[in-house]
């Protein structure tokens, strides 16, 4: 009997190594950056009462699953590295799904082929470390995937309930999901309805007909219950969150070649570039290609696999992005970027499945194009922006100018707080000893009418004060295009008379700053 590791060992090992590796990646400087606008808002929804992370806010109407989801965890603490724990341990767990998943589409050694490069996908790592619904969204995908595999193939009752219960919880945490779901109907309805002797509609083989009429009840009942789910969303007042008012509804209102061409930017910029190495340009960009190609091979190769690669190809991957388009047609819902992660796990399969590929022909090639495709991976990491010239990964760093403030702010001050700065400053000013001005969205006031406001709270600080003029700080962050040098602009006019502020004074870092205007 020969030693050694079977090859179920093997594989079992190989798959410990890649959780391990993709922990360490997601976990490495977890807590380092402040927590961004958008995370803010998840704290801020999460951090109120548990009537307003169920509804939410005008500002943020998701679906309230991880609002409540965090109610809960904000009882055991509340430091970025906390808030984002969640994110990264779905994060490795999905690593480990899309290897048990691709392991029945394109075997055990293209499965941890598959684990190695979603271990170091920039796009998952960056999410995995974020306050919000990003990883969940993977994580999510790939149980509904493997549970839907599960029910073509045995068609059980119980695999039934299960898709079910994952399906209404998917429409809780995130709309995107819902696409997926869609697929997966569509799919279904047509196997189901399509089926008759000899063409079997789940399992294969000749079905009985209480057979079919089990299944055909069986979708029946989670039509009405996706649809009852949906009815409850809109109910708890989050329907607006299925639609985006800034989304431009372009059905009917744009010819063949300009829709043209706005696919074909979409499909570069917003899904191959943001999926496989998102932020990147310049010479990086060459590398998207590289993998984009590599994608594309094993996209053919597993559509001529079987009826699994097909799914992987055209069920998981295009059709949810083809429903997808059909939704921002007409203002329903954004296409690419982070909005379209779900479709993440079936593109990196894809990609396992051209370098199996190639190992298959030729094991150098194959052995050279996963060394490739690894670097080219891990050199798009979001870890290594300050050290990669061809990385430009959105930072806002109000956590230091925040720390500033507190120690150059005096309790006198009165401290504006621009509009996208306001919900990072619910978490990073909740100790600040200052009268605070919160700014109102640019689309509800201008510059000068923010001015004026602020020369009344001056006023009033200076008269319940010591008599002395109080400072005036003005907090950036999230800012939208010029607002923020046109709303300093307005302030020194208004506020100072166009005259040179005294000890004025600017503590600034990504994307955030705290601007010092003294009255002269």
């Amino acid at each position: 009997m020969r030693g050694g590791l079977g090859p179920t060992s093997r594989f079992r090992l190989g798959l410990a190594a890649i959780a391990a590796a993709a922990a360490a990646l997601r976990l490495y400087g977890i807590g380092r950056q402040s927590l961004w606008f958008d995370e803010a808002l998840e704290y801020g929804r999460a951090a109120s009462t548990l009537t307003t992370a169920l509804r939410g806010r005008a500002i943020d109407q998701d679906p309230p699953a991880l609002a409540l989801f965090y109610h809960g965890w904000l009882g055991l603490g509340d430091s970025e590295a906390w808030l984002r724990l969640p994110s990264a341990v779905l994060g490795v767990v999905a690593v480990v799904l899309v290897v048990l998943w691709s392991r029945r589409v394109i075997g055990p050694r293209g499965a941890l082929v598959a684990g190695v490069l979603a271990a170091l996908s920039p796009v998952l790592v960056h999410y995995s470390q974020e306050m919000n619904q990003y990883s969940a969204m993977v994580f999510v995908a790939l149980l509904l995937i493997i549970a839907f595999e599960k029910l073509l193939r045995s068609g059980g009752d119980s695999d039934w309930i299960l898709f079910t219960a994952l399906s209404v919880f998917a429409l809780a945490l995130h709309f995107g999901l819902g696409f997926l779901l869609a697929a997966a109907w569509l799919y279904m309805l047509r196997r189901v309805w399509r089926s008759g002797p000899g063409h079997d509609a789940l399992a294969g083989g000749a079905p009985s007909a209480e057979a079919m009429a089990r299944q055909r009840q069986w979708l029946l009942r989670y039509t009405v219950t996706i649809s009852l789910s949906l009815a409850a969303l809109w109910l708890l007042g989050l329907g607006e969150g299925m639609a985006v008012p800034h989304l431009d509804r372009r059905l009917g209102g744009t010819h063949l070649e300009k829709e043209f061409d706005y696919i074909t930017d979409v499909g570069w910029r917003e899904i191959l570039v943001f999926d496989l190495l998102p932020f990147s340009g310049g010479p990086m960009l060459n590398g998207v290609r590289v993998l984009s190609l590599m994608a594309a091979a094993g996209a053919i190769s597993l559509w001529r696999s079987g009826a699994a690669g097909r799914r992987a190809v055209g069920l998981y991957f295009f059709l949810p992005l083809a429903l997808t388009y059909a939704a921002s047609l007409m203002g329903w819902y954004p296409l690419g970027f982070r909005y379209g992660l779900f479709t993440v796990p079936a593109l990196f399969v894809g990609l396992a499945a051209g370098v199996e590929s190639l190992w298959r022909r030729r094991g150098a090639a194959g052995s050279a194009a996963l060394v490739a495709s690894a670097a080219l991976l891990l050199a798009g990491s979001t870890h290594f922006d300050v050290s990669n010239d061809w990385l430009w990964v959105p930072r806002e760093e109000l956590r230091p100018v925040l720390e500033h403030l507190a120690g150059a702010a005096a309790a006198t001050d009165v401290v504006y707080v621009y509009y996208g700065a306001v919900p990072a400053y619910g978490y990073y000013g909740r100790d600040l000893n200052a009268r605070t001005v919160v700014g109102r969205h640019p689309g509800d006031a201008d510059a000068e009418d923010e001015a004026a406001r602020v020369a009344h709270e001056l006023r009033q600080a200076a008269a319940s004060g010591s008599g002395a003029h109080p400072r005036l700080w003005v907090v950036l962050s999230h800012v939208d295009g010029d607002e923020g040098e046109e709303l300093l602009a307005a302030f020194r006019a208004i506020l100072l008379a166009g005259r040179a502020p005294v000890d004025a004074g600017a503590f600034a870092a990504d994307n955030a700053s705290a601007h010092l205007l003294a009255w002269p």
